[in-house]
C-alpha cells in the first residue's frame, strides 16, 4: 500500500477513538501490562480513563517522542532501601502517615502555593516557566492506579498515601506517594509523587551548611530533619509492602542531603533509557537559546 509522506497536507492528525485506545491497548499489553494478564491490564486502563483527572477528554492519546518535537528535561532520581522499623533520632520530627482524605485539603494549598510562585517573574535567561498542576484530581488518579493492581494481584487494599511532618518552628513538609507493582521485584517501587514544604517557593534553596548559631542554618537544619523524617516513613511503608526501593524523581538539594542523611550512599541517578520527561511546546516558536522552565518537574506528572 501507498501511504502518502507525513508532511502531506492530506493528512489530519485526530485523536485516538475509544475502540482505537482499546486495539492499541491490546497490541502494546506484553510491553506495559506489567504483572497483571492482560484482561486485567485491560480493565486497568479503562479504569484509569474513567477518573476525575482523565475522564471526558481529560487524556489525549499520541505516540509522539523526543524525534517528533519533545524536548527532554532533566530526568534523575534518587533512591532508599525499605526499612521494616522507624530509627528515632535525637531531634527528629515524628512523621504521620496521610490517608486518602487527608490529600484533598494537602494538594489545594499545595497547588494554590504553585499558582503563587508561578505568577513572579521569571528568572534571569528564563522566557517562560510551565507546571503540571499537583492537584489533587491528578493524585487520585495514581491512587486508582495503586488501589487497582494491589486489589488483583494481591487482595490488599493501600490506605497511607503519604507522610507528614513538622518543623519546630510549625511548617509542615509532607510527601504523597504511591506504590508501582512492577513484573519483578526491582520494578516493585514506592515512588515519592510529590514532596511540599510550607511557606516554601519553588526558588527557594535553603543553606545547610551556614555556620553554627546563624538562624538560616538551624532553620535549615530543622527542615532537613523533617524531609528525613517523612522520608524515612516512605521506607518503612516500602518494608510493609515488600517494595525494592523508594524513589524520588528530580530532589531538591535538601532532600537529596536529606536521604543521604539516612543513607550517607544515596547518589543521584540519571535515566536516559526510560521514563524520560519530555515537554513539547504548542506556543509561539521560542528564539533559538531561550529557555523554557519546568517547575516541579516530580512524578506526580507521569501518566
Amino acid at each position: 500500500m501507498d501511504l502518502p509522506e507525513s508532511s502531506a497536507s492530506t493528512l489530519q492528525l485526530v485523536l485516538a477513538t475509544e475502540s482505537e485506545i482499546t486495539e492499541s491497548s491490546t497490541l502494546g499489553s506484553n510491553s506495559w501490562k506489567g504483572p497483571l494478564e492482560t484482561d486485567d491490564y485491560l480493565r486497568r486502563e479503562a479504569h484509569l480513563r474513567d477518573q476525575a483527572l482523565t475522564r471526558d477528554g481529560g487524556i489525549s492519546y499520541w505516540d509522539f517522542y523526543a524525534a517528533l518535537g519533545w524536548k527532554t528535561y532533566p530526568s534523575k532520581h534518587i533512591a532508599l532501601a525499605p526499612k521494616s522499623t522507624v530509627e528515632h533520632d535525637i531531634g527528629f520530627p515524628r512523621a504521620s502517615l496521610l490517608a486518602a482524605e487527608d490529600i484533598v485539603e494537602l494538594c489545594t494549598a499545595d497547588e494554590a502555593n504553585l499558582r503563587s510562585d508561578m505568577a513572579m517573574p521569571a528568572w534571569p535567561g528564563v522566557a517562560i516557566r510551565v507546571a503540571l498542576l499537583p492537584d489533587v484530581e491528578t493524585m487520585q488518579w495514581h491512587h486508582a492506579r495503586e488501589e487497582f493492581l494491589a486489589q488483583v494481584l494481591l487482595g490488599r487494599w493501600p490506605t497511607a498515601k503519604g507522610a507528614m511532618a513538622e518543623t519546630p518552628d510549625g511548617r509542615r513538609v509532607w510527601c504523597i506517594w504511591t506504590r508501582t507493582f512492577g513484573a519483578s521485584q526491582n520494578e516493585k517501587v514506592l515512588n515519592i509523587l510529590r514532596l511540599f514544604v510550607e511557606g516554601e517557593t519553588n526558588s527557594d534553596q535553603p543553606a545547610v551548611n551556614g555556620a553554627a548559631g546563624n538562624n538560616q542554618s538551624h532553620s535549615a537544619q530543622a527542615l532537613l530533619r523533617a524531609i528525613a523524617a517523612i522520608l524515612q516513613a516512605a521506607q518503612v511503608e516500602a518494608s510493609i509492602w515488600s517494595m525494592s526501593s523508594v524513589q524520588f524523581w528530580n530532589p531538591s538539594p535538601i532532600s537529596v542531603l536529606a536521604a543521604q542523611y539516612l543513607d550517607p550512599s544515596v547518589e543521584i541517578f540519571d535515566r536516559h533509557d526510560e521514563s524520560i520527561s519530555s515537554l513539547r511546546w504548542h506556543g509561539k516558536p521560542m528564539p533559538d537559546g531561550v529557555k523554557i522552565d519546568w517547575v516541579s518537574n516530580e512524578k506526580y506528572g507521569w501518566c
